[in-house]
């Protein structure tokens, strides 16, 4: 069966269908794998921080948003190193 370029960047914007139509079949289970806990991740963790913005400072104590800050430059700070040490490979 001949591949059809446009089929594969259709597949490609769900990351990892592309590559599994394209016959690379490790990467694209890896790309997606890791799409899978993003969203996961999302979903169980970031949604009710971003539902936290809009009753922020109603619970003293709990709603501050110096924690909201920490917890977002720590995520940065990770998307950082890894794109830096994923680039140098």
């Amino acid at each position: 069966m001949e591949q059809q370029p446009k089929k594969a960047a259709l597949l490609s914007l769900i990351p990892g269908l592309g590559q599994i139509y394209n016959k690379q079949k490790a990467k694209g289970f890896i790309f997606l794998a890791v799409t899978v806990a993003f969203v996961l991740y999302f979903i169980v963790l970031a949604a009710p921080e971003l539902s936290n913005l809009i009753t922020l400072g109603e619970k003293p104590g709990r709603d501050n948003s110096l924690f909201m800050l920490i917890r977002g430059a720590f995520h940065y700070f990770c998307n950082c190193l890894s794109s830096l040490l994923y680039s140098k490979y």
